[in-house]
């Protein structure tokens, strides 16, 4: 009969679609489950990344706050060392005024007795006279040397000076920089750690929402392909009842 074979054929399309649908539906919960997997991998090197910028930022900070103490003991004790440069150069000025008024005042009395030793015709009183002249000439000698030393001192002490003049200002200035670069590296380390906390707080809530995706999944395959089987067991059953009553 044209209408019962119609029916037959209409059943096993739907069959034939049940089975494709089963097919389809059979390990959906396991691609679920990968595809969760990859997105919790993808996650899980995201905060691998981000614990290693923290933890950079973090020697960096440490770095540059070492680098601050150094330079701050270092502008300290270049501080007091031109202080006392200073100290001693401004002591110098007058030891060496001294000296120089001492000088010239032997020299005027050497220059006063030689003067009378040439008019002195004796000999003993010249020979005393030239043993005062040599004993003012070995202090005047003295005197020159100290002077020499006082000049080399001075010398030093001014070119230690303008050296530290120098040296001061630019360890300031990159104790000024360093101190730059630590704010800005404490607040990166700040926005960091709060982006860390973040992605922690959705990935919680990410791992929440993929297990319930995954019950749900795994649900619904379970039902899915139980109603399939039933549909396609009382299919069959029709067709059989069909293929019986051509039969007959």
């Amino acid at each position: 009969m044209p209408g019962v074979n119609v029916s037959r054929d209409a059943l096993v399309n739907i069959k034939s679609a049940l089975n494709d649908y089963n097919i389809d539906i059979s390990g959906i919960s396991k691609r679920v489950q990968q595809c969760t997997n990859d997105i919790l991998q993808k996650s899980a090197d995201e905060m691998k990344k981000i614990a290693n910028e923290i933890r950079e930022s973090e020697q960096k900070i440490a770095k540059l706050k070492s680098k601050i103490d150094e330079l701050t003991e270092r502008i300290f004790k270049l501080t007091q060392e031109k202080a006392q440069c200073e100290q001693e150069f401004e002591a110098s000025k007058p030891q060496l005024e001294e000296k120089q008024r001492e000088a010239n005042s032997l020299k005027a009395e050497i220059s006063q007795m030689e003067k009378v030793l040439a008019e002195i015709e004796n000999a003993e009183m010249k020979a005393s006279i030239q043993r005062q002249v040599n004993q003012l000439k070995q202090e005047l000698s003295s005197v020159e040397l100290e002077i020499s030393q006082l000049h080399e001192m001075i010398s030093k002490l001014e070119g230690r000076l303008s050296q530290l003049s120098k040296e001061i200002p630019e360890a300031k200035s990159e104790k000024a920089k360093a101190e730059d670069e630590l704010r800005k590296e404490q607040k990166r380390l700040e926005l960091l750690k709060n982006k860390e906390g973040r992605m922690k707080s959705a990935l919680n809530k990410l791992n929440d929402n993929i297990n319930t995706l995954l019950s749900a999944s795994k649900s619904f395959e379970t039902r899915a392909t139980s109603q399939t089987e039933k549909t396609s067991a009382n299919i069959g059953k029709c067709m059989d009842a069909i293929d019986e009553y051509l039969s007959s």
